[in-house]
């Protein structure tokens, strides 16, 4: 939404991708990606990750029966879990599920992260501060240079920014898109 309203895209994480991990009921034999196929699945409608996921499976020639909508990646652990509405399978936010606990993750099976690399965060700048652009790419770019910008990066589990080319920006419009 942003670059669609002119926002200028600054930088992005060199390692962060935004993925999703495929996750089964505990009771199914010998879960696999391919078990999506003509499946009810679980996700997060309104996040975009649901869309990684489902790029993920296309890629692949698998097509989903139905994709059922809950509030939270949570809600989708525990829906997986709990079989709700006749589903057994879905995908969760890599990033919450990194950060689920033990007895959390064992509520479900682990089947496999997807590996899309076409979503990122990334900075941008409103269209009225192009003037502090190049400072700012600047800094940035210089980061993991400097022990006080490591020690930032590593907060953020970032290595370094780099600056994300058209093709990355095509790709992640493309997605949001779809």
């Amino acid at each position: 939404t942003l670059l669609n309203n002119k926002f200028i895209s600054v930088a992005r994480s060199s390692n962060l991708n935004d993925e999703v991990v495929f996750n089964a009921h505990n009771e199914l034999n010998n879960p696999s990606l391919e078990s999506f196929q003509s499946a009810k699945l679980l996700s997060v409608m309104s996040m975009l990750a649901t869309k990684v996921g489902l790029n993920a499976l296309e890629s692949q020639g698998i097509k989903p029966l139905e994709v059922i909508d809950k509030p939270s990646w949570l809600a989708v652990v525990k829906a997986v879990a709990n079989q709700e509405n006749d589903a057994a399978l879905g995908f969760v936010y890599k990033d919450t599920y990194e950060e689920l606990g033990e007895t959390t993750k064992s509520l479900v099976k682990y089947i496999a992260t997807s590996a899309q690399k076409t979503v990122f965060h990334q900075l941008v700048l409103a269209p009225k501060a192009t003037q502090i652009q190049e400072s700012l790419t600047s800094v940035l770019l210089e980061m993991n240079q400097n022990p006080k910008g490591k020690d930032i990066l590593n907060e953020l589990n970032i290595e370094q920014w780099i600056i994300p080319n058209a093709s990355e920006i095509e790709k992640l419009k493309q997605v949001v898109a779809e």
